[in-house]
């Protein structure tokens, strides 16, 4: 829809000569759109080469994998001017805005902007249930352990919950990951921030106020039709699961959810904690 870069699967594969990856994605898919809009727990292989990636494995080449919370003092002077140099490199070689998701930069707001002081940020907001509910069941799925095995973004101290009930550690995550992002976030121009609301989302009312707060125009040629673009949300767990993550939520926000199990979820929790 807008013109932009971002960072494929097929830059991914070849993040230790970034710029020449970039090259060659540019090369083999000439501007084509990418038509990928789902992703598997983040993954979007299925989606092809051209497909935008995450690129955690690139991000790994200058921050440690295993680091939980950066700020600007996190890295060494060399890795720093690593990180910029290769970034820089894409925003000046192709002239448009770089557009990154990556579900752990929520902790690096501190070291982006030292990084990159005009860097801006589109803050999705979600209705806390449903996040909730979308770590609760990925990690029943992916973790071989769920109680003892972590799934996703850390925050500090988080060792401390393992073992607990899943419901519990589930809240606390995503408790504490939201007032470290309202945090850092509160050090930021506003002019610099653009808060969306998941259930909100609709182009034909999301494209101008995108288009200007990035300052990128839309691209030529590009089927709206094709553009599958339908976020939602829905009860994936069952009512006893639902419950106890209400349960934990209220008693982590306190306040009182009422939630309407089997029905229409009340906007209780995302209203409290508006930024």
């Amino acid at each position: 829809i807008f013109d932009v870069s971002y960072i494929d699967n097929l830059m991914t594969l070849g993040r230790e000569t970034l710029y020449f990856s970039a090259w060659l994605s540019h090369l083999f898919f000439r501007g084509r759109t990418h038509n990928s809009y789902t992703s598997t727990f983040g993954n979007t292989w299925e989606g092809g080469l051209h497909a935008p990636s995450e690129a955690g494995a690139l991000w790994y080449r200058w921050i440690p994998e295993d680091a939980i919370y950066m700020d600007e003092n996190s890295l060494s002077e060399r890795n720093r001017a690593a990180m910029v140099l290769n970034i820089k490199a894409l925003i000046n070689r192709y002239q448009k805005p770089l557009v990154i998701k990556n579900l752990y930069f929520s902790t690096r707001i501190k070291l982006i902007c030292a990084l990159f002081p005009d860097a801006k940020f589109i803050y999705i907001r979600r209705d806390l249930i449903y996040i909730a509910q979308s770590i609760y069941l990925s990690r029943m799925k992916n973790s071989k352990d769920p109680l003892f095995e972590w799934w996703s973004v850390k925050f500090p101290g988080y060792k401390s919950f393992l073992g607990r009930p899943l419901e519990e550690q589930v809240a606390r995550q995503v408790f504490e990951l939201e007032m470290m992002l309202k945090r850092d976030l509160d050090e930021v121009n506003p002019d610099r921030i653009m808060e969306v609301w998941y259930k909100d989302l609709d182009l034909d009312n999301f494209e101008a106020e995108f288009s200007a707060f990035i300052g990128a125009e839309k691209r030529e040629l590009v089927n709206r039709e094709k553009v599958v673009f339908n976020p939602g949300d829905k009860q994936n767990a069952d009512n006893t699961i639902l419950s106890r993550l209400e349960k934990e939520l209220n008693l982590l926000y306190g306040t009182s959810v009422n939630l309407e199990i089997n029905g229409c979820i009340s906007d209780q929790i995302s209203d409290r904690k508006r930024i």
